[in-house]
């Protein structure tokens, strides 16, 4: 019922009577002892507590599914499904670079990604939806939820090769903004660096907010744009977009894992997550050494 939103979809989902439903569900309110639905203007909805409960269960299914998973993967049938949650952008880049070499290593598990915004995928993440959450980590995290920090990548301001401002020297915060902008959606970690560096002087125009990528690769391509990206998210861009000599930017956001609170991941999960360590750590690595050797 919290996932269809009433108990007609419920019962529709389900494939059984209303009257059925209503009743399935006052026993579980007696068994529980608690109440678990509340009629209102709209029908009958879940009260706090059984919104809660049945995030719990979700949660609890899952944790058993994962564990008939790992008993297989003892017997050397190494299968089932992880869920990724992919934040727009950093998420999404690191894992175009991993899954060819995963499901190459496992070609009897399957990988589903969620791709969305930092306060999604979060909600996402508790309610059990994905098994955990990679892109640029939030601080501080929801209660329930942890962090694993693989790497710092700071902002660069970033425009096509050839921009005119590859001419100048080191850029000042004028220099920058006398060129439109493209920002990140209100909520974005670059949407709020973009604040951050702005916040003492003029704004420059800024009429297209949006963390699509490619998106945001056709119109700095095409114009003399500017934007931030991630140091990582531009290893992946080079070959259509440059950074420019400003900065250092700071807060410099750090890269890695959101993960449920004492979350135990499978065999498969667990090499998944070491995949995408190492994908992210050796990248920024090399990304360095290239940068000192210049």
């Amino acid at each position: 019922m919290v996932e269809n939103g009433s108990f007609a979809q419920a019962a529709r989902a389900l494939g059984v009577s209303q009257t059925s439903l209503h009743r399935a569900a006052r026993d579980l309110e007696r068994a529980l002892r608690t109440p678990l639905y509340v009629q209102t203007s709209s029908g009958i909805m879940a009260t706090p507590g059984g919104a809660e409960f049945a995030r719990k269960v979700k949660l609890a299914i899952g944790e058993i599914d994962h564990g008939i998973d790992e008993l297989e993967a003892a017997k050397g049938n190494f299968g089932g499904e992880i869920v990724v949650g992919a934040m727009l952008l950093a998420g999404s880049v690191v894992l175009a670079g991993v899954l060819n070499e995963f499901v190459a290593q496992y070609p009897n598990a399957n990988v589903r990604v969620i791709n969305g915004n930092a306060e999604d995928m979060l909600k996402y993440l508790a309610a059990g939806d994905v098994d955990f959450v990679i892109g640029l980590v939030r601080s501080p995290v929801p209660e329930g939820l942890v962090n694993e920090v693989f790497a710092q990548t700071p902002y660069v301001v970033v425009g096509r090769h050839g921009h005119p401002l590859l001419k100048k020297g080191q850029l000042t915060i004028e220099d920058i903004a006398a060129y439109d902008w493209v920002v990140g959606t209100p909520g974005a970690n670059r949407r709020t660096g973009f604040e951050k560096i702005f916040e003492s002087s003029k704004k420059p125009t800024a009429r297209i907010a949006t963390c699509s990528l490619p998106t945001i690769r056709l119109l700095l391509s095409e114009s003399d744009r500017l934007t931030l990206l991630t140091s990582y998210e531009l290893l992946h861009e080079d070959d259509a977009l440059t950074a420019l000599p400003f900065g250092p930017i700071t807060p410099v956001p750090e890269i890695g894992l959101t993960m449920r609170e004492n979350w135990l991941p499978t065999q498969i999960q667990a090499s998944f997550l070491e995949l995408i360590q190492k994908r992210i750590v050796g990248s920024l690595v090399v990304a360095k050494e290239l940068r000192l050797a210049s």
